[in-house]
């Protein structure tokens, strides 16, 4: 940015200190020239004073002898004088005249003097008169700016010299350390490094730049204490990355190992149920083939006899209907496991009805409560469509009943557990799952979603259940979730699921 010469403080400096050199200066010779026009009226006045009592002492002798004509001689050489323009000799005596010489009247700058004249004889003075002058008194400029010249060329010359030695003064003692913070600035800006201004006295510009010395000082230690509070927060930022892409790792194979866990229960509990027709089927079939064998022999021996193959053919046909009756059924089952398996096990998106979906995620769960004094209840339509993701919403469902069976009825002897499927309008539909159980405390409710957030602990409680059906619902699904609990009354989560899922998954 272009500095203009009148922001600079030297101008600043000449704009105030000029003016005042210079009325002083005028003020100083204006007093002079008064001083001096006074001294020499005072001057004239002294001369005036001596030429009338001169006059005074030469008339003594003619106003003495009545001699009137040496004593207009004498007043005539006076009037002759420079300056004196009248002159006036009053005698005692009164056959005597007054005699006058020049012009006189009242003027400005034209004043009277007067004296006696005194006589002395055999020591006694008589006055035989006195005489008057009217004299200018008038100042002559010509010979007083003669005298006033040289004091006010050397008043320019002190004026001059004191402007000259007030800048240098100026110059060195504020400019100079002036310059040299502006140059520590500017190197500043230019390298980033401070350097201190090397300037030491005891006035308060020293004092000042003392303090900005010591600020540098103090700067650069912060700087140096915010770069090594930088630097470890930095580290400590990776450290925290670190620790949050391990703990991340973590909850990812513990949330997929508690789908495994999930999927795990669901393997045995369908085992459990696959096993009955199973067996049947294999005794159906261990029958058939014993009878097989004694008809086979029969034949061969030639006694087989017409109601023997009756009874033969009427056992086949029940056999067979028993046994695929049984076999249909574990293919069901199967088929239902396997539906809720891959599922479970993947991120696939597809159309679904949301009540069949509850009805084969119930019935794959139901085998862990079959002998239990609990109810698991579903309610609501069948023709619920949606596109989403079936087997997050089963894994949701399935954390939810394992939740209420492993916290919710804990130490009662009867629950029920409702599961309400509702469409709500053209592009939501609800879920709403509500336990009578033991219900939770309001400190414990608030922290229910909270990842590793457990009262079972060591005790079959991962803490990442309700965690993993929040994030599955906010997330994947695009939905909300909320949760209520009276205690002793039992808990109940709503959820509000979108019939299409969000496609930025």
């Amino acid at each position: 940015m272009e500095k203009k010469m009148t922001d600079s403080i030297r101008y600043q400096f000449l704009l105030r200190i000029l003016p005042a050199f210079f009325f002083t200066s005028v003020i100083f010779l204006l007093i002079l020239t008064s001083f001096e026009l006074n001294t020499a009226k005072e001057a004239k006045r002294e001369l005036a004073k001596q030429k009338v009592e001169n006059l005074a002492l030469l008339l003594t002798e003619p106003v003495w002898q009545l001699s009137n004509t040496l004593s207009s001689n004498i007043m005539s050489a006076t009037i002759e004088a420079h300056e004196v323009t009248c002159v006036v000799l009053e005698q005692d005596s009164e056959i005597t005249p007054i005699i006058r010489k020049g012009v006189c009247k009242e003027a400005d700058g034209v004043e009277t003097f007067s004296s006696p004249i005194i006589y002395t004889n055999q020591g006694r003075a008589r006055q035989l008169g006195k005489v008057s002058i009217q004299m200018s008194i008038t100042n002559d400029w010509k010979a007083i700016s003669r005298k006033i010249l040289p004091l006010i060329i050397l008043s320019v010359i002190l004026f001059v010299l004191t402007v000259v030695i007030s800048l240098l003064a100026f110059r060195s003692t504020i400019l100079a350390p002036l310059a040299h913070v502006s140059y520590s600035l500017r190197h500043y800006q230019k390298t980033g490094t401070r350097n201190p201004v090397d300037w030491k006295t005891n006035d308060e510009l020293g004092l000042l730049i003392q303090e900005y010395n010591n600020s540098l000082q103090h700067q650069q230690q912060t700087e140096n204490q915010l770069e090594t509070a930088k630097h470890d927060a930095e580290k400590a930022r990776h450290d925290a990355e670190m620790a949050l892409n391990n703990l991340k790792q973590a909850q990812k194979s513990l949330v997929q190992a508690e789908k495994m866990a999930s999927l795990g229960s669901l393997v045995a509990g369908i085992a459990h149920e696959v096993n009955t027709p199973l067996g049947n089927s294999l005794t159906i079939a261990t029958t058939i083939t014993e009878a097989t064998k004694d008809i086979s022999k029969d034949i061969e021996a030639g006694a087989l006899r017409k109601s023997v193959l009756e009874n033969y053919i009427h056992s086949m046909n029940e056999a067979s209907t028993i046994l695929e009756r049984n076999l249909h059924n574990a293919a069901d089952q199967i088929r239902k496991f396997k539906q809720v398996a891959v599922d479970q096990t993947s991120e696939k998106r597809r159309k679904f009805d949301l009540r069949l979906l509850l009805d084969e995620v119930l019935y794959t769960l139901y085998p862990q409560v079959k002998h239990s004094p609990y109810d698991i209840k579903a309610i609501g339509p069948e023709g619920i469509l949606m596109n989403s993701y079936p087997g997050q919403l089963g894994q949701i469902i399935t954390n939810c009943f394992n939740n209420t069976i492993l916290h919710g009825f804990e130490g009662k002897e009867s629950g029920e557990l409702t599961f309400s499927v509702n469409q709500l309008d053209d592009e939501w539909a609800s879920l709403i799952i509500e336990d009578n159980g033991c219900g939770m405390p309001p400190e414990e409710l608030k922290k229910a979603f909270d990842p590793f957030y457990t009262t079972k602990l060591g005790q079959g409680g991962s803490g990442l259940g309700l965690n993993l059906v929040y994030n599955l619902t906010t997330s994947l699904l695009g939905g909300s979730v909320s949760i209520s609990s009276v205690v002793g009354q039992g808990l109940k989560l709503t959820f509000k699921i979108p019939l299409n899922a969000p496609s930025s998954h």
